[in-house]
């Protein structure tokens, strides 16, 4: 095709990206463009159609607690409309958003597959060591994310089953959680999305 989508921005601020596709241009030439930032009409409307009540004092808050930054991206502007929500209770800095949003994409919604692992629970907080183990190791090793079967690995989607990781049961429950999703295929999974795997590689590195 002649053009190309990509969240992944930092693999083009890397230039690995740009490099591989301006071999394959040839005397055509490689544009890359990026996304404005949402517009104060957009961020109104994406917080109003998420249940906002009142979407203007929503933008203020969201100034007072310096988080207005955030406001430009829908993922994180839906991630903090999706965490806050009407209530009272902001979170003071991005490691706070990042913190209340993991917490809540870790618990399994589902009431038939929470009966089913009903004798075999894994504590959230474990779970969530297990994901940022391997959030660290994609992004240190630059992989794009993990296969559920060695039958479907490849350079990009190195086998669970074969990484070196602290408890092997608790990495594969912690990949069919909501902090990841299908790449491609049904047995390739990655990232919700890169800030999510930098916050949680950050946390397993701290801890």
């Amino acid at each position: 095709p002649p053009f190309r989508i990509s969240c992944r921005e930092a693999a083009w601020l890397g230039d690995s990206a740009r490099v591989a596709l301006e071999y394959l241009a040839g005397d055509a030439g490689l544009r890359v463009v990026h996304l404005d930032d949402l517009d104060r009409t957009a961020r109104l409307s994406i917080l109003q159609n998420r249940g906002v009540t009142d979407a203007e004092d929503f933008l203020r808050r969201a100034d007072e607690q310096r988080l207005g930054d955030l406001l430009g991206n829908p993922l994180t502007l839906k991630l903090l409309a999706d965490t806050v929500g009407n209530g009272t209770s902001w979170p003071e800095t991005r490691a706070d958003l990042y913190r209340l949003a993991c917490e809540h994409l870790v618990q399994e919604p589902n009431p038939e597959h929470r009966a089913a692992k009903r004798g075999k629970v894994v504590p959230d907080a474990e779970l969530l060591n297990a994901a940022g183990e391997l959030c660290a190791i994609l992004l240190l090793s630059g992989r794009e994310g993990v296969a559920l079967d060695v039958g479907n690995a490849n350079a990009a989607h190195p086998a669970l089953a074969q990484l070196s990781v602290t408890d092997a049961d608790k990495s594969q429950r912690a990949v069919q959680t909501r902090l990841f999703v299908a790449d491609g295929q049904d047995n390739h999974r990655r990232p919700i999305h890169r800030t999510f795997a930098e916050y949680l590689a950050a946390r397993h590195l701290a801890q």
